[in-house]
């Protein structure tokens, strides 16, 4: 099952700045620390962290200090020019998408991320949680990965028996799909009841211009 991650569902043309610059929110920019780095052809590229005292405010603060301590110790920088970098294909066009929208993100604003959905025609739950969600609430990301395979396969192995069900909101009659969570860890522990599910979106071939 292919998945796509992370938030930026973007157009051809469109980079994962310019989305996530499309709506005010975002606090990310004064807590990055810039690092450069030497290129294998010549010239520096640029990796950017998120300052170690800045790092649970701002990616996960609803994660207890004792965890964000450790990930801002060991957190993989972005470079810089992958922020940059132009999509040059919108995928959601031809693959059904789904998409987790954390309304207390400090990096990527909600505003952005509802756009980024509804212009996806995307399959959207929003839920109350930082960026770090795959750390804070994974059982919830657990979820949106089952339904989106029930969705799309009709069959789906439960994350675990005891977390509560999301509605389906898929197609059965497209194999293929991208589910757009966020991060790299999925996990299967049961949530609260902090989920919204925003019901279901048609999916068209609506252009990227808005």
């Amino acid at each position: 099952m292919p998945v796509a991650q992370g938030r930026f569902p973007g157009c051809a043309g469109e980079s994962a700045l310019d989305l996530s610059n499309k709506f005010p929110g975002s606090t990310l920019g004064p807590t990055l620390r810039s690092v450069s780095f030497p290129l294998p052809g010549g010239g520096t590229g640029t990796d950017e962290y998120i300052k170690v005292d800045k790092f649970h405010d701002q990616f996960a603060a609803d994660v207890p200090m004792s965890v964000t301590d450790q990930m801002a110790a060991t957190q993989r920088p972005v470079a810089a020019s992958a922020l940059q970098e132009k999509a040059t294909k919108a995928a959601w066009k031809t693959i059904p998408s789904w998409t987790l929208i954390t309304t207390e993100d400090r990096n990527i604003p909600p505003a952005s991320q509802r756009f980024m959905a509804q212009r996806a025609h995307a399959n959207a739950v929003e839920i109350k949680a930082s960026h770090a969600v795959t750390v804070s609430q994974p059982g919830a990301v657990a979820q949106l990965v089952e339904q989106a395979a029930r969705a799309t396969t009709g069959t789906a192995a439960s994350a675990d028996s005891s977390a509560p069900g999301l509605a389906s909101t898929g197609s059965g009659r497209q194999v293929r799909q991208a589910l757009v969570v966020g991060s790299t860890a999925v996990g299967s522990m049961a949530v609260g009841s902090a989920l919204v599910v925003l019901g279901r979106l048609r999916r068209s071939d609506a252009g990227c211009g808005r």
